[in-house]
């Protein structure tokens, strides 16, 4: 059994080796005798490993065979060109299909607690009652005081439809409630959208997953029906994903037969075009929000948005990944994978934004300037507990809950401009928030955009 175990991996180092002379014109010639001795000098080193070296728990085939394998794409010196191990593997198909296996919270480390962030509606989690700051202090009976947060996370996870049990302290009185949960298939939705004043629509993008043209067209084809006149369009934070779902939803705002991508490899050059009937808004006013979190696929749309002139793009500058990657599982008896970048992509105007970054039209800063008083301050404030606790008194943190939160702490002598210290409030109200912010005041980026396209719909 080992012997085919081994016979298998020796076949799949060859299978990367040779695949890294495909193309889609074919296999590139290759020097057979060439690679045999380069195979042979793999072959020797493994078993000077194995029988020489004296620890035996680090010389297990498995793990020298990876680690040859990783060694091999770590060459390459691309961050982007990964062998993916059994679990990583798994965790991408997951996120590519916007769907894992959980419990369906969020949870972080805060004085020196686990504290329950928030639930996601129709989890496990928000099912049995678990609610924001309640604090983690077991897990199946387990104390997890001296755990790190990956070991937690990896406690939390598991096959669906297996139970685990926690322990929760709750409230001031430290109310301890156990609850067990069964583990579930968690679906998170790549589309969130609200409507604004003026029939204004606000759409964020978390990722482009497989199906994310397909969670955004029927919403749009809905949102024409009733007649809106613009669109905020968030693609902060939204890492990017699948190509062809990106491709799909540049479509939709583009009218005409018009070069969305420019790609390229060693051995050929790709365009991509929009198709001349999938367009829904090819000219309605159309904002999109960009950061250094936007990338790839993000990048792509935004690209395309730019040259085109379809668009204005504000906030911070993009992330800057020009490359397209393939994922390919294993075609052997192991289930994991290869990322590997295949080509380079240039905006529709052959514009290079790898490691640049695309700027946008507008550039919003939206941290507030900060001395070095201020900042002392602030940790000062942040180590008394008065804002964590205000706002859990204060949930809702209104417009008067905040002046007097204020004039309180510069009464208590901290030397802070009001502005920072209801950013610090706020801060800590959203922290314990799973749905998007639409909050004007807290959002700069998204209040000028809903101002630029307030100008623009009174100019029609």
């Amino acid at each position: 059994m080992f012997y085919i175990k081994e016979r298998l991996l020796w076949i799949s180092l060859i299978i990367i080796l040779l695949g890294g002379y495909c193309t889609s014109s074919g296999i590139r010639t290759e020097n057979t005798k060439e690679l045999n001795m380069y195979l042979s000098l793999y072959k020797e080193a493994y078993d000077i490993i194995r029988k020489r070296y004296p620890d035996k728990k680090k010389t297990k085939r498995k793990s020298l065979f990876f680690g040859g394998i990783s060694g091999m794409f770590d060459s390459l010196g691309d961050p982007h060109s990964v062998f993916m191990n059994e679990k990583y593997f798994s965790q991408i198909q997951g996120y590519m299909s916007g769907k894992y296996g959980g419990l369906g919270f969020s949870i972080s480390k805060r004085n020196k607690h686990f504290v329950i962030l928030f639930t996601l509606p129709n989890s496990p989690a928000r099912k049995e009652g678990i609610k924001p700051r309640d604090r983690l202090i077991k897990v199946n009976g387990r104390s997890v005081k001296k755990w790190s947060i990956k070991k937690l996370l990896k406690k939390l996870k598991g096959k669906i439809k297996t139970t685990i049990k926690l322990t929760f302290l709750r409230g001031k009185k430290n109310k301890k409630i156990e609850i067990t949960l069964k583990r579930a298939l968690i679906e998170t939705p790549d589309v969130e959208y609200h409507m604004l004043k003026n029939k204004i629509v606000y759409i964020k993008l978390k990722h482009f997953s497989n199906s994310a043209h397909e969670e955004l067209g029927p919403i749009l084809l809905s949102l024409q029906k009733q007649g809106i006149n613009g669109i905020i369009f968030d693609l902060r934070g939204n890492p990017g994903g699948n190509l062809f779902s990106c491709v799909y939803i540049v479509n939709f705002f583009i009218h005409g037969r018009k070069r969305i991508v420019h790609i390229r490899n060693n051995d050929e050059i790709n365009n991509i075009y929009t198709h001349e009937k999938a367009s829904i808004f090819p000219e309605l006013p159309l904002v999109v929000l960009s950061d250094g979190g936007s990338a790839s696929a993000s990048e792509i749309f935004i690209g395309a948005m730019q040259d085109h002139n379809r668009a204005v793009v504000i906030g911070q500058k993009s992330y800057g990944k020009g490359s397209v990657q393939v994922f390919q599982g294993s075609k052997l008896n192991f289930k994991v994978g290869y990322k590997v970048t295949s080509s380079k992509w240039y905006t529709p105007n052959e514009r290079s934004i790898n490691g640049i970054g695309l700027m946008p039209d507008i550039i919003i800063n939206p941290k507030i300037k900060i001395n070095d008083d201020e900042q002392y301050f602030m940790y000062k404030l942040s180590k008394s507990h008065l804002i964590e606790r205000y706002v859990e008194k204060h949930p809702r943190l209104t417009k008067s809950d905040i002046a007097r939160f204020v004039k309180k702490i510069i009464k208590k002598g901290y030397k802070l401009r009001p502005v920072i210290i209801k950013r610090m409030l706020k801060d800590e109200k959203y922290l314990f928030t799973y749905k998007t912010i639409l909050d004007m005041d807290y959002d700069h980026t998204l209040r000028t955009a809903k101002n630029i396209l307030k100008k623009q719909i009174m100019r029609k």
